[in-house]
């Protein structure tokens, strides 16, 4: 493999809790859908550009995947945005499954889900503890091997955004 791997982790934009509805039907706040804008905005300007995103099919990670593919540049074919049922309540060991079944063609990979999976297979593949990751965060990590031996060797955190409050 000559070039590295990049692997996207996107927490949902903040999502409402005072409707009267399932967590899985949970929507995006008016923040929630202004932070993934400005993510958005943060990636078209670092010019980190995405070849498959896989996104839990709950309603506040379909929301903030659309809203994200939406604005970025160059335009994101909506045909690579990918739903996995896996990845709603999803263990550390469902993630790790989703993404080492991606082909290796694929450079970059943003994966799109929830907390406390995400914060735990950050802590996983870096074997390092880090800050929690907030409705919002985008976390940029460089994978040198193949996805399917990506627990071979520690990844490399390159970037964390988070839009200010």
């Amino acid at each position: 493999m000559n070039q590295a791997h990049k692997l996207l982790l996107l927490r949902h934009g903040e999502s409402a809790w005072d409707k009267p509805v399932e967590d899985f039907d949970r929507g995006l706040t008016e923040r929630g859908k202004t932070d993934i804008a400005a993510v958005a905005e943060w990636m078209n300007q670092q010019a980190l550009t995405v070849d498959l995103v896989v996104c839990s099919p709950a309603l506040r990670t379909r929301l903030t995947a659309a809203l994200l593919c939406e604005q970025l540049q160059p335009p994101f074919d909506h045909e690579l945005l990918h739903y996995e049922d896996a990845i709603y309540d999803a263990s550390v060991e469902d993630l790790l499954n989703v993404i080492s079944k991606q082909a290796d063609t694929v450079n970059t990979l943003l994966l799109v889900g929830h907390n406390p999976g995400l914060e735990q297979l950050l802590s996983l593949l870096t074997g390092q503890s880090h800050a929690p990751i907030d409705a919002g965060t985008l976390i940029e990590l460089e994978v040198s091997t193949r996805w399917k031996a990506l627990m071979s060797q520690p990844l490399m955190l390159l970037r964390r955004f988070h839009p200010s409050r």
